[in-house]
């Protein structure tokens, strides 16, 4: 058990993490002889206890009326019970004001290859109709399919539970008799399966994992020493397709917890209102079709159909769904085709029926790649009557990277970015009509240096908003550590720079360490910003539930 002290002149803030312990861990002196603890710890196990304190502040000269400084924190606990994961999450608005605490979420969930079991705070599997966050008890059932690989137990979607990790497709084709046709895995040189083409003219390879590119060579007249004709072959598919035969269930009962911000006014726990619930049945009709019913309690009885198709060798992508009841009617449809690789045309659209109007979105978007490294984009929204039209660039080589786009629409809304990268330079660029950032980075070692990451910054940010024009141009120093923690973060990243602008000059820093084990701590402090001369620090002590 490791326990951290932070001081703050109106604060004693603390930090308590503790590492998994189960029984095996525990020794015979801790337990004694007491038989029901160890069986307690066999199925009962804290993991972690992780305090996460936010402390922010503002101050400034010529509006202290504006100053303030906020404490706030999330406390959140997981562990193991029953072969399960659990966590608790509570929300702390103020850390030092404990009634201001509450429950934003608690869930236990047991995982196995063909169900889930959930209870507790959790999204719901059809689309809501009501503010609040749901709670209650959902079950899933999965026949015929494995689910994609995840680490994240913390964060259970309903919907992603129902998605198969691959399909199975077919890939078939005409030749002429005798030849031999051999099916490959993108750029790899191993031959996954082949076929002598008969008399029909015809081959096919059954149950190919999708989605996947794949070659098919044709060896004419069977001669591996002939010159083969290669095709490429792209197996796509819908994240929400089931393969063939395959089907799931997902059956879920709740209420709606609501929380009001005013401390007075609500309790730790919230209020639960609004029961409801649902039964969903999903089928893999085919290998390019997938279809789904159920029936949905939320404020009023609704039916939920679900259709998702793509047939395999077609560009065409399907989804569409419905919620239907006496007082509700919505659709939901995305259409996307691809009549050249180089062609993508796409189509949404939303439409909600209420008891106080009807609301209709409608959306049209095409990507066309007229060049490798050369796209054009146009969005056209029907409702909001206005077309967005934009260009892509990108090029990429060895020494040289860069990467520039820049969007215009009707109402004369521009905005721009760019981004290059040669040996130790880095340089970017954002924009649109109120705010520009150009920042140009130097790698002092050179790209690549294993020892230490220092780099020279010089930044410029602009600012026009009504009549005010503003400015900040700084200066710094970065340093960021070669060495990582387990979850992608820098063991240590100093920033120390120095601005000048409209609001006058002042220091900009930022320490971030992630040194304590289990523990990332930030600290950012800056005397002034592009449109401000207000003194801003923000503390923020994290810590890492997940590795």
């Amino acid at each position: 058990m490791k326990l951290f002290y932070g001081f703050n002149s109106s604060i004693l803030c603390f930090l308590l993490f503790t590492t998994p312990v189960t029984a095996n861990q525990l020794t015979t002196e801790t337990l004694g002889e007491d038989a029901s603890a160890r069986d307690i710890l066999d199925w009962f196990t804290l993991k972690t206890i992780g305090q996460r304190i936010t402390i922010t502040g503002r101050r400034s000269a010529l509006t202290p009326q504006t100053d303030f400084t906020k404490y706030q924190g999330e406390l959140t606990t997981v562990g193991t019970a029953f072969g399960g994961n659990w966590f608790i999450r509570i929300q702390q608005p103020d850390f030092r004001d404990r009634d201001t605490w509450r429950l934003g979420e608690a869930q236990f969930m047991l995982e196995t290859k063909q169900a889930d079991y959930v209870i507790g705070s959790q999204p719901k599997f059809w689309r809501s109709q009501g503010g609040g966050d749901y709670w209650g008890a959902t079950a899933i059932r999965r026949w015929g399919f494995a689910l994609p690989k995840t680490t994240d137990y913390l964060e259970f979607n309903p919907r992603h539970r129902l998605r198969a990790s691959q399909l199975k497709r077919t890939v078939s084709g005409e030749a002429a008799s005798g030849t031999l046709v051999q099916l490959k895995k993108g750029l790899s040189k191993s031959v996954l399966a082949e076929v002598l083409v008969d008399s029909s003219g015809r081959y096919r390879f059954e149950d190919i994992p999708a989605p996947g590119n794949y070659r098919l060579f044709l060896y004419p007249h069977g001669q591996l020493t002939a010159e083969p004709t290669i095709e490429e072959v792209n197996l796509s598919s819908l994240p929400q397709q089931l393969p063939a035969g395959a089907s799931a269930l997902a059956v879920s009962a709740g209420w709606n917890q609501k929380v009001s911000t005013i401390a007075v006014n609500s309790s730790f726990w919230g209020k639960f209102t609004n029961f409801q619930g649902g039964i969903a049945y999903r089928l893999g009709i085919s290998e390019g079709l997938t279809l789904g019913l159920g029936l949905v309690y939320d404020n009023s009885v609704m039916g939920l159909a679900e259709l998702f198709y793509q047939p395999t060798g077609s560009a065409l992508q399907v989804e569409v769904s419905a919620l239907a009841g006496k007082k509700v009617l919505e659709f939901r449809t995305n259409i996307r085709f691809e009549p050249f690789p180089n062609l993508q045309v796409s189509f949404s659209s939303f439409s909600e029926a209420l008891s106080q109007g009807f609301r209709l979105s409608q959306e049209f978007k095409i990507k066309w790649k007229i060049l490798s490294s050369l796209t054009l984009t146009a969005t056209a929204n029907i409702q909001d009557k206005y077309i967005t039209t934009g260009v892509v660039f990108k090029h990429n080589s060895r020494i040289f990277f860069t990467s520039a786009s820049i969007n215009l629409d009707t109402n004369n809304k521009l905005r721009w970015s760019f981004s290059s990268r040669l040996g130790p330079f880095r340089f970017s660029h954002q924009g649109n009509q109120i705010t520009t950032n150009s920042e140009l980075v130097y790698n002092l070692f050179g790209k690549g240096s294993k020892n230490t990451q220092h780099s020279l910054l010089l930044n410029y940010k602009t600012r026009n908003f009504n009549t005010n024009s503003d400015n900040l141009a700084s200066f710094g120093w970065r340093y960021r550590s070669p060495e990582k923690v387990g979850n992608g973060k820098y063991l240590l990243e100093v920033d120390l720079a120095y601005g000048i602008g409209s609001q006058g000059s002042g220091i900009i820093t930022s320490v971030g360490t992630a040194l304590i084990p289990g523990l990332v701590l930030r600290l950012r402090y800056q005397e002034l910003s592009v449109n401000s001369d207000a003194n801003t620090f923000k503390i923020e002590l994290i810590p890492n539930l997940v590795d």
